[in-house]
This record gives C-alpha cells, sequence and structure tokens, in this order.
C-alpha cells in the first residue's frame, strides 16, 4: 500500500469513528471491515441478523446475545453506508450458496 493510499483510508476511517464512536476496522482475507467494539461482530453479520429477524434491533440482540445498544450501533453505520455494508452482505451470501452447492455435490456423489 502506497503512503498516500495509507493515508487516505486513515482520514477515511478517523472520520467514520468520529460519527461513529463506537465502531472500529479490521483486516481479514476479505479485505478491511467495520464491527462494533465490544461484540466481536462485523457490521455486516449485525445488519443481516436485523433483517433475518423481522427487522427488529430487540430480536437481534436475543439472538447475537449482545446489548440492544450494539445493534443500534450497527444499525446507524448501516444508514450512512448500507452501500458498503449490502456489498458485504451480499458477498457472504454468494460465498455461504456457493459452499452449499459443493457440499451437495460431495453428499451426491458419495451416495
Amino acid at each position: 500500500m502506497t503512503r498516500t493510499a495509507l493515508a487516505e483510508r486513515l482520514l477515511d476511517e478517523g472520520l467514520r469513528r468520529i460519527r461513529h464512536p463506537r465502531i472500529d476496522f479490521v483486516s481479514g482475507p476479505a479485505g478491511r471491515r467495520p464491527f462494533v467494539l465490544g461484540t466481536g461482530l462485523d457490521v455486516w453479520e449485525i445488519v443481516a441478523t436485523i433483517r433475518a429477524n423481522n427487522d427488529s434491533i430487540e430480536e437481534a440482540a436475543d439472538y447475537l446475545q449482545v446489548p440492544p445498544a450494539s445493534v443500534e450501533v450497527a444499525a446507524r453505520y448501516h444508514a450512512e453506508f448500507a452501500d458498503e455494508i449490502d456489498r458485504w452482505i451480499e458477498a457472504n451470501e454468494a460465498m455461504a450458496e456457493r459452499e452449499e452447492r459443493l457440499y451437495r455435490q460431495q453428499i451426491t456423489r458419495r451416495a
């Protein structure tokens, strides 16, 4: 990464942290992504769980076993950066579908 690219990333993430104080960023094999401090959960994971629980903050918090305030942090971040978080969700869903399809193919071959 060039110094300019690093400076741009740090500036962007710093501004996001100011607007969303309980959000931080972590690098992984799929890239750098936002997560909610104190939960161990990426924002996309929480938003996907909200959607899977009838858009209920309380139900998502109960399912994830985190305080509702942590789920609200992710929802607020998503409201500002929806395209980015939705891409993470779509990529995860595509990978899960691909892995399930491969698993089913292996089971069929063994039968």
